[in-house]
């Protein structure tokens, strides 16, 4: 029986005890679409209820923190149902788990995407003129899913720490990312706004604590701290490529 610890939700020490086996691939994928599906139509409910209210649900919806963050989550449940708290001992066990957490944050996003703008909820889009928005967001969401979703999957299944570190890391500084780009842009000129984006770093920066109080989580924070910066480029890139792209693909279905 494995020896988990509630605070860290990992193994005591860093080696793995035992080969693991991979979990079987259908049971993955199904776990994987089950998580994508599940946690997508969660979101995009969610955001669509939260938008354009003036509270911090309302804000937060209109971030990509949110996205990333449930992508992650559905990479890390979709590995959870298929084999439960095992550490993925071996690369091939990675690779694994990488790729059905992959699918279920591409899952997640896309469905999220729909339910957001209406086509999934109601089948048709609740705002006319909608269709570019839906389909860039949707190819933008899937790159994403895919890259969270697969870390989450890494996280819930690394056979140490240290690479369950790692993979805290790598969300913490996207979500991190995203309010340092947004606050340093001037966009955040409502109080509101400024503190709810002021807020979403410190969450963003803190997301290696999921390891517990450990020198791992402690050196993640620093890192996270470290690497948002920079990061927040890759950030304004998405952002700005995505609304450059709505707009040429709605100039191009209008001609």
């Amino acid at each position: 029986m494995n020896s988990w610890t509630i605070t860290s939700a990992r193994r005591p020490d860093d080696s793995v005890g035992r080969a693991d086996q991979a979990p079987p691939v259908a049971l993955a994928w199904f776990a994987a679409i089950v998580a994508g599906l599940a946690s997508g139509a969660v979101l995009g409910w969610w955001c669509r209820a939260s938008a354009e209210s003036r509270s911090v649900s309302g804000v937060l919806a209109d971030l990509g923190a949110p996205w990333i963050a449930t992508a992650f989550a559905a990479g890390a449940l979709a590995r959870l149902m298929s084999a439960g708290r095992r550490p993925s001992d071996g690369v091939s066990n990675a690779v694994g788990s990488a790729v059905a957490g992959a699918l279920a944050g591409a899952i997640c996003l896309v469905v999220a995407t729909g339910v957001y703008y209406g086509p999934a909820r109601t089948g048709r889009l609740d705002v006319s003129g909608a269709g570019s928005s839906t389909v860039v967001w949707s190819v933008v969401g899937a790159g994403i899913g895919v890259l969270f979703g697969a870390v989450g999957a890494l996280w819930w299944s690394a056979p140490t720490r240290r690479q369950a570190a790692a993979c805290l890391v790598a969300v913490g500084t996207a979500i991190t990312a995203e309010a340092y780009y947004l606050l340093d842009s001037g966009v955040a000129s409502d109080l509101l706004v400024r503190n709810v984006l002021v807020g979403v770093a410190v969450a963003g920066a803190a997301v290696p604590m999921l390891l517990g109080l450990r020198w791992h989580a402690v050196a993640g924070i620093g890192l996270v701290a470290l690497f948002a910066l920079p990061a927040s480029l890759a950030a304004e890139v998405v952002s700005i490529g995505a609304l450059d792209s709505i707009d040429h693909l709605r100039w191009y279905l209008s001609r």
